[in-house]
C-alpha cells in the first residue's frame, strides 16, 4: 500500500456540478477515528468545470493527490421512470425501455447516458430508469480526469 493509497481510504471529495457552479464536501478521517469535514462552493465560468473543478479542490485543501470523487447532477437536469416489463422484456436495451417510457420517437435518445436496475416487488417484473445528457455526463468525467483525481460515482442529486 503506497501512500497516495492510504490517503484516499481516509479522503474523499464530494461534488454537486450545478448550471453554473460546483459545491463540494471534503471528508478525511483523522488519525484518532474522527472524520473532518471541509465545504466550498465556486462559480462555474463559461461552463468551465474543469477550472471550476481545479478551484474548488485547492480552496479544499486537497492538493494534487489523485482523490475518489463522488459526484452528482442535480434531479433536473435527469429523467427517472419505474415501470411495469413484461416478463419477455427484461432482456430489452435500455434505450428500448427510455424510449417506451418516453412514448415518444423524436427523443434523441443517442444523446443520452441511461442506467437501468430491474427488480421484483411482489411478483412483479419492475425497471428503474435514470437518463442524463450524455455531453453533460462527458463533462464532468473530463473535469475530474483533467484535475487527476478519480470519479468513482455519478447520480442524480436534489439541489436547493
Amino acid at each position: 500500500m503506497t501512500n497516495v493509497d492510504v490517503r484516499s481510504s481516509n479522503d474523499c471529495v464530494g461534488l454537486q456540478f450545478g448550471t453554473d457552479q460546483v459545491t463540494g464536501c471534503r471528508a478525511t478521517k483523522t488519525m484518532f477515528g474522527g472524520v473532518k469535514y471541509q465545504y466550498a462552493s465556486v462559480s462555474m465560468t463559461d461552463g468551465d468545470a474543469s477550472g471550476a473543478l481545479s478551484e474548488l479542490l485547492t480552496s479544499l485543501g486537497a492538493g494534487k493527490a489523485p482523490l475518489p470523487i463522488l459526484a452528482a447532477i442535480p434531479t433536473e437536469e435527469c429523467y427517472f421512470a419505474t415501470r411495469p416489463i413484461a416478463s419477455g422484456a427484461a432482456n430489452a436495451s435500455p434505450r428500448v425501455l427510455l424510449r417506451e417510457s418516453l412514448r415518444s420517437s423524436a427523443t434523441r435518445l443517442d444523446q443520452m447516458t441511461i442506467d437501468v436496475i430491474y427488480w421484483q416487488p411482489d411478483r412483479r417484473n419492475v425497471a428503474g430508469i435514470a437518463a442524463a445528457p450524455t455531453q453533460r455526463v462527458e463533462a464532468i468525467r473530463e473535469a475530474v480526469a483533467e484535475n487527476g483525481h478519480s470519479l468513482q460515482r455519478l447520480e442524480p442529486a436534489a439541489s436547493s
